[in-house]
């Protein structure tokens, strides 16, 4: 929609809806599985925001995002940009546990991804 501002002219804005990725985590037997941390990594080789790609260095990327998985075992990822994704769920004990999957987040549209 036009925007006026100061009587210069006319600004056009164009908004972008903020994708989301939710899911349900559950373990082996089918039970929600509460407090697993699920992290969201852009594809490919984005050192993020690190000087020099230190993370890169040490193999580790920088979260696009991350959440805890809740009591039912879901979670919820929001302002996800479009593009490929590596995610990550990882139960954080020793021994860690870690599954990945790859993910396509299409514009407008939310993506589900559950873990069974």
């Amino acid at each position: 929609a036009p925007v006026g501002y100061g009587g210069a002219g006319i600004v056009r804005l164009a908004l972008e809806r903020a994708n989301r990725v939710t899911g349900v985590v559950r373990d082996a037997s089918g039970a929600p599985a509460r407090g697993l941390l699920v992290l969201l990594l852009p594809a490919g080789g984005d050192a993020g925001n690190t000087p020099f790609g230190l993370h890169q260095l040490r193999g580790l990327r920088t979260p696009a995002a991350f959440a805890r998985t809740g009591a039912d075992g879901s979670y919820v990822l929001r302002g996800i940009k479009p593009g490929q994704y590596r995610m990550r769920l990882t139960s954080g004990d020793l021994p860690t546990v870690t599954v990945e999957r790859d993910v396509t987040v299409m514009p407008g549209a939310d993506t589900a991804v559950d873990f069974p």
